[in-house]
């Protein structure tokens, strides 16, 4: 059994084990280094989805998450302090919204595609998919994959981040139930085609 820690339940191990690199952000390096101001771990949800026929094409969605933890670092493992998804999560399409958008945000595509590119082989004809993924960068603003959701989470209290999700999910019905991925559909909102 793995040991519980600050609220997870515990879970038998199965075949498979993940272990991933630990990513050093800028707001770990600026605590470590002990530089003032309160210092968040920050990640970012993005979804992803693809079209429902093959050969099938995949599209990320431009308006992210940012998610921040509710406490500041403070060099404990307190799962307020390390896990974003029990704080606030802003959405972002612009470097107004997050300064570094521009940059990370190509990577982004980059990144997904070349996930994508192992997953959508996988998947049948007439099927599609929506996915969270999320992502971290390190103090380049180079991001880092952390997980993939297949069941992301779509319901918030906060109004602006709910109009953001139901926003998402308006256009990706748009674009996979109504255009089946094709750009001269309907209009697709938000959502690049990176394959």
């Amino acid at each position: 059994m793995l040991k519980p820690c600050g609220g997870c339940k515990p879970r038998d191990l199965g075949g498979k084990i993940v272990i991933q690199k630990a990513v050093e952000t800028v707001s770990q390096l600026n605590f470590d280094a002990g530089k003032t101001g309160p210092h968040y771990k920050e990640d970012l949800r993005v979804y992803v989805c693809c079209s429902v026929s093959l050969p099938h094409k995949v599209f990320v969605y431009r308006r992210l998450g940012v998610r921040r933890a509710p406490k500041a670092l403070d060099g404990s493992s307190d799962r307020e302090v390390q896990c974003t998804h029990y704080g606030h999560i802003a959405p972002a399409e612009s470097i107004q919204e997050w300064p570094f958008y521009e940059m990370v945000f190509p990577q982004i595509c980059e990144a997904v595609k070349c996930i994508m590119e192992m997953i959508t082989p996988e998947l049948e004809d007439r099927c599609s998919v929506l996915f969270g993924m999320d992502f971290i960068c390190d103090a380049e603003q180079r991001p880092y994959l952390l997980e993939i959701n297949q069941v992301p989470r779509l319901w918030y209290e906060d109004p602006r981040v709910q109009a953001w999700t139901q926003g998402m999910a308006l256009d990706f019905l748009r674009l996979i139930v109504l255009a089946d991925g094709f750009s001269n559909g309907p209009t697709t909102g938000r959502w690049l085609q990176v394959t």
